[in-house]
């Protein structure tokens, strides 16, 4: 099994999102690569910060990571192996260079902070790394805990199904956990009402899935974004999977002030998965 990457930047929702990460690991049996980046140094004015400040950085930085490893180390009574890196540059860059050397399973990233400040700077971090990274993104909420995944959500928009959804990986992943696939879509038109197209992407993903038996969810509404995380909350899914393709749900989520917040503020883990 590929391993779980989580990114920190030491926050209390950065921590739970590793403490998320952790349990994930251990559920799947594999290792937990832990992530910090520190920012290059800046120059402001004529004046560059200096040297010895980033050093002081980074040997805090060092020291925090080996208390964060001890601690889930001990949290999950050694049950899963955890490795930490230490890196320089922006957490998007490094991020994918980090990806690109332990190929993980997925990466784990929380989705906001206890303060205005830092839901901004590390949502904003979370935002990019989404429309960015190649690897899977899990967006962690700041009060989620890891459950066993029992219910798993995937908002599909019925659009070019075949060439875009990455069917493989999310049947890998619901029989992984033995879960139940709920199929969400929300859109203005009623079921009784879908044009030729849109029957015919939905064949298709019932040819797809059919294995899976998966649960359809039909939603009319004028408010796709907010209809889809509401339903995802109500009926307690463990995690809603969005592929993030243009015009799609996931780049309508990320482009306005207020659906940002719907993500940010969800209670629900949401994975970014890519087109295949």
């Amino acid at each position: 099994m590929k391993p779980i990457l989580v990114a920190t930047n030491f926050t209390k929702d950065s921590m739970n999102a590793v403490n998320y990460a952790a349990d994930l690991a251990v559920a799947l049996h594999t290792n937990l690569f832990i992530l910090f980046v520190t920012p290059l140094p800046l120059v402001y004015s004529d004046l560059p910060v200096s040297e010895q400040f980033f050093s002081v950085m980074t040997e805090d930085a060092e020291k925090e990571l080996v208390r964060l490893k001890t601690a889930v180390v001990n949290r999950t009574q050694h049950g899963c192996e955890v490795h930490t890196h230490l890196a320089q540059g922006t957490v998007e860059s490094q991020l994918e260079k980090y990806c690109s050397t332990v190929d993980p399973f997925a990466v784990v990233m929380g989705t906001g902070d206890s303060t205005a400040v830092e839901r901004t700077l590390f949502g904003a971090t979370t935002l990019t790394a989404l429309r960015q990274l190649h690897w899977p993104l899990i967006m962690i909420p700041e009060d989620a805990l890891f459950v066993p995944m029992k219910n798993i959500g995937l908002a599909c928009d019925l659009k070019d199904v075949r060439e875009t959804l990455p069917v493989k990986d999310i049947k890998d992943l619901v029989k992984l956990f033995n879960a139940d696939l709920h199929i969400i879509h929300a859109s203005p038109e009623s079921p009784g009402s879908f044009d030729n197209e849109t029957i015919s992407e939905t064949e298709y993903v019932n040819e797809l899935f059919a294995d899976l038996s998966p649960l359809y969810h039909f939603i009319h509404t004028q408010h796709t974004e907010s209809s889809i995380i509401d339903f995802s909350e109500k009926n307690k899914l463990d995690l809603l999977i969005v592929i993030p393709k243009k015009h799609s749900l996931i780049n309508r989520l990320f482009t306005t002030a207020h659906s940002k917040q719907l993500v940010l503020h969800t209670h629900v883990p949401i994975l970014a998965m890519h087109e295949h």
